[in-house]
């Protein structure tokens, strides 16, 4: 069962981050440490972090290098 969260990936432009975190989520990561897990093999020092949108939605911030990087 997908998770209902929107995916914030960083680098914004790293589409296949995008496409492979999107996976994840539909294939049952249902926690950061999960989606970070799934994401490990191609990403080695992705970071997952929760959070919350003004309007109370879930959002998971998924750092390719572990941390906020300029595009």
């Amino acid at each position: 069962m997908a998770v209902a969260v929107r995916l914030v990936v960083i680098p914004r432009s790293d589409a296949d981050l995008s496409v492979d975190a999107e996976a994840c989520l539909r294939d049952g990561a249902i926690s950061p440490d999960r989606l970070a897990e799934c994401l490990r093999a191609a990403y080695p020092r992705i970071a997952v972090h929760d959070g919350v949108e003004a309007n109370g939605a879930r959002i998971w911030y998924v750092y390719r290098e572990g941390h906020w990087i300029a595009e």
